[in-house]
Order: C-alpha cells, then structure tokens, then sequence
C-alpha cells in the first residue's frame, strides 16, 4: 500500500480521510481483540491486528502533519471512545 504522505497545512483530501477512519477503527477493533484473546504472537486474531497496524500506521504517517478540520479531529476522537471496549 502506497500513500503519499499530505504535506504540514494541507487538507486530507475526501477518500484518503474515509480510509483513514475505516484503518483506525480495524486497527482498534484488532488491537482488542487481539488483548483478549491473551496477545498470542500467533494465529488469524494476530495476524489480523498486525495487518490493521501496519494498514493504520502507514496512513496515520500520512495524515497526521496535514491540515485536520475540527469536525475531522471531532470524528477521530468518537472512533477512539466507540472502540474502547469490545
């Protein structure tokens, strides 16, 4: 997965921000999971949050110096607090 990174000041554009949202949310659905299940270095639940990792952090270095609107930072956060817990 290539992403070319937006530069300090300048907006995500519209689909980059919807795969963004959506690798977030896999990434701390993975991430739960994964704790649940006892963080087994092995196995689909590992591999699975492994995959979301690498998927989020390649598009979270992406985005993270870009231009963020309030209503952006607003959504972020809900998907944080709606994925605290399984």
């Amino acid at each position: 997965m290539n992403i070319e990174t937006i530069r300090s000041g300048n907006q995500i554009p519209y689909k980059l921000w919807l795969r963004a949202t959506d690798a977030l949310a896999r990434y701390r659905i993975a991430g739960l999971q994964w704790i649940a299940a006892g963080k087994a270095k092995t196995g689909q639940i590992y591999s699975d949050f492994c995959d979301a990792e690498t998927e989020y952090n390649k598009i979270a270095d992406a985005i993270w110096f870009a231009k963020w609107t309030p209503d952006q930072r607003a959504e972020w956060e809900r998907i944080n607090e709606n994925t605290e817990t399984l």
